[in-house]
């Protein structure tokens, strides 16, 4: 199972966001650093060779992740861009290993995959990556690359 580098989401119609960057517990594949522009040796975590503080994805999830939504917000839903295949199985196994699944389960009502939902409802656009889809939606043109951009700019929200 691939482990979770970073956690970013905002909070609807509000400038409120969360972003952190977790240390996994083994080292990021060539492949994820490609992707990502985000690396791990075991100690230090360069974001495109920049290094960045880390926190561990139970501090995540029990402190910033839960207290930040669940706290301050009560029930969400979480949508992510390929979520089904990627976020939702990486995150559901980490909720696991921190034993949390009746916290969470008890506060996120649904969780939601933007690639399906668009793919179903827009069929006849020419791409569904979010750089395409930023563009041709919002006319914004964003760096899948960098989380935290993609966590939308208060204009867009």
């Amino acid at each position: 199972m691939p482990h979770i580098t970073q956690i970013a989401a905002p909070v609807m119609k509000t400038d409120a966001r969360l972003s952190c960057f977790v240390s996994p517990k083994v080292p990021t594949s060539v492949n994820a650093e490609q992707v990502t522009g985000i690396s791990w040796d075991g100690e230090h975590m360069p974001v495109h060779g920049k290094p960045v503080e880390t926190v561990s994805i139970s501090e995540t999830l029990l402190f910033k992740f839960y207290d930040f939504f669940f706290e301050k917000l009560g029930h969400v839903v979480s949508i992510a861009h390929i979520g089904r295949v990627f976020d939702f199985r990486v995150l559901s196994y980490a909720i696991c290993k921190v034993d949390m699944v009746n916290e969470f389960s008890n506060q996120v009502l649904a969780f939601g995959d933007s690639l399906l939902l668009l793919r179903s409802k827009v069929p006849k656009l020419s791409y569904y990556k979010q750089e395409f889809l930023a563009g041709y939606f919002v006319r914004f043109n964003i760096n899948v690359r960098v989380c935290v951009q993609v966590v939308w700019p208060n204009k867009f929200v």
